[in-house]
Order: structure tokens, then C-alpha cells, then sequence
């Protein structure tokens, strides 16, 4: 099968985001398959994924927001930061997550990566060296906290929805919201619903796509064109050429990511210039033409 694109999978509790993505080369009968960003075992929701010549797309897909739902118990800490980990601290004193506690987390904010995740330092994951009894050195990162609410609240749990930038650890977010409030908490449950553009609501379960025909499966995907969140710039068929060869178009643009048609023909992703009144090619994406 040589189909391409972009495909939306609501993943179970349980197996990992590499796990889901060699289940779809087995389905697709293509190695050519890519994550725009992982899911914890534990965590359930949206994965979006890129098949065929549609991996092209990762480094584009890979930085869109994302909005969570979780859930978190309170009093207990764990070394994971969910509940899946080693119990670190816990207390009977719950206390009472409110409104105000939320407020240093909105906007653009700092955020220590925990020690159990993916990120790499010195080549190598966090997770590995806290495997292995490790503490590194971990610098914080800027994220941006764009929503942040409080769903429900009971004596021992409470439940958040939060919109955010890429690269946003929730339970190290429930942690420290918790920390400000005065208890502990760690996340029990985190369902992704959204990713930019994309919808849970319009995922499939692996088994859907495993009961589909090759021409479903097919019809599963999201054309590249329609997967990207850029305004679409029609150019006149003079720029055909220019477009094809790696040629800036001197034409006006904003300084931004723009979907290039030819009349009507669809080729890739553009980069404006602003002032300097050109568009770049940035990546070609005609099923006809090489990179």
C-alpha cells in the first residue's frame, strides 16, 4: 500500500506511543510511519500520526498545542509523578486546590522536565539515568499555559483541563499547582482530546482500522494538504516553475508558514519573508516531484 498522509488514532491505557506506531506499519505495510508527539503508557487519547510520504510533515504537526484532561489524587507524591510510580511522600492532610492556585501557571511559564521522561541530556534519556539511580542536572523550559480550569474537586482527587504549548509535562504541572496550594498530588489519569487542528472525536481505535479494507484504510488518512493548519496562497501559473526548482517567488507574504497551490495544484510548504516580499519553498510535497 502506498498511501500517505496524516492519521488520527485514539489510543488505549497501556501500550506505548512506539507500540501504536509499529502496529500501523504492520496495518499500512510501510516502515514509513511517525509520531508528532508521544503518550505516557498510561495515558489515553488523540495520537496523530504520519504515513507514507506524509512523515514529511512531522516537524510540522510536531509543535501544535494540545489540550488535556486529567485527573490527580491528592496527598501522595511518586518519583514518576503519577501514579504509576514509587510513592515518594504522602500525607492525610489533602487540602483544597482553588481557582487562585491556578493563576501562577497561566501564560508563559518555566517548567522543570521530571526526571522520568524523554527528554535527552547528554545523549541520553532522563529516564534511563533515573533507571539507573541517577539524579542529573535539568534545566527549566519555557511552555506556555494557554487555558487552564478547574473541572472537579473532591476530598482526595481533583480533575483539570488544560490547553497548552508543546512540550508540556501535565503531572510535573499538577505537582507544582499542588505544591502551591500547600498539599501533594499525583496524576491518576490524562486524556489528550485535541492536537492543533485535530479532534479526538474524529480518531479511530486500532480496531477500526484493523477491520477496514485496504481501500478504508486508505480513506482513513487526512490528505497532507488538508492536515496542515497554514493559510492556502493560490500563485499564477508563471510561478510554476520557480516553485518546482527551490526558487523564492517574489510575491507579497507575511513571515509565516503558508499551503503553496499552483492555480490549483497543490505543492507544499511555504515560508513568507514579510518585507522582503518572497515565498520559499520549505518543503515540497507534489507526489511528482522529488523534495
Amino acid at each position: 500500500m502506498s498511501a500517505s498522509g496524516v492519521l488520527l488514532i485514539h489510543k488505549p491505557q497501556g501500550p506505548t506511543s512506539h507500540d501504536i506506531v509499529n502496529k500501523i506499519r504492520r496495518i499500512y505495510h510501510t516502515k514509513s510511519v511517525g509520531h508528532t508527539g508521544t503518550l505516557d503508557p498510561m495515558a489515553t487519547g488523540l495520537l496523530v500520526l504520519c504515513v507514507g510520504r506524509g512523515t514529511k510533515l512531522v516537524p510540522y504537526l510536531s509543535g501544535a498545542d494540545k489540550v488535556y484532561e486529567a485527573v490527580a489524587q491528592k496527598g501522595l507524591e511518586t518519583d514518576t509523578e503519577d501514579i504509576t510510580g514509587t510513592v515518594t511522600a504522602n500525607s492525610d492532610e489533602k487540602g483544597w486546590i482553588e481557582e487562585k492556585d491556578l493563576a501562577p501557571f497561566l501564560g508563559r511559564i518555566q517548567q522543570l522536565p521530571p526526571m522520568y521522561s524523554a527528554k535527552k541530556i547528554k545523549g541520553k534519556k532522563l529516564y534511563e539515568y533515573a533507571r539507573e539511580g541517577i539524579e542529573v542536572e535539568r534545566k527549566p523550559h519555557w511552555i506556555t499555559i494557554h487555558s487552564l480550569s478547574l473541572t472537579h474537586q473532591g476530598e482526595g482527587e481533583f480533575s483539570l483541563k488544560i490547553h497548552c504549548s508543546s512540550g508540556t509535562y501535565i503531572r510535573t504541572l499538577i505537582k507544582d499547582i499542588a505544591h502551591t496550594a500547600g498539599t501533594m498530588a499525583t496524576m491518576t489519569q490524562l486524556i489528550r482530546t485535541q492536537v492543533g487542528p485535530f479532534s479526538l472525536e474524529d480518531a479511530l481505535s486500532l480496531e477500526e482500522l484493523e477491520a477496514m479494507s485496504p481501500g478504508e484504510l486508505e480513506g482513513a488518512l487526512i490528505p497532507m494538504e488538508e492536515a496542515l493548519d497554514y493559510e492556502k496562497i493560490h500563485l499564477p501559473e508563471k510561478f510554476r516553475k520557480y516553485v518546482e526548482n527551490g526558487r523564492p517567488v517574489p510575491i507579497p507574504t507575511e513571515e509565516k508558514h503558508y499551503r503553496v497551490y499552483v492555480g490549483e495544484d497543490f505543492y507544499g510548504i511555504g515560508q513568507g519573508s514579510g518585507p522582503q516580499n518572497l515565498l520559499t519553498m520549505k518543503k515540497l510535497l507534489k507526489t511528482n516531484h522529488s523534495e
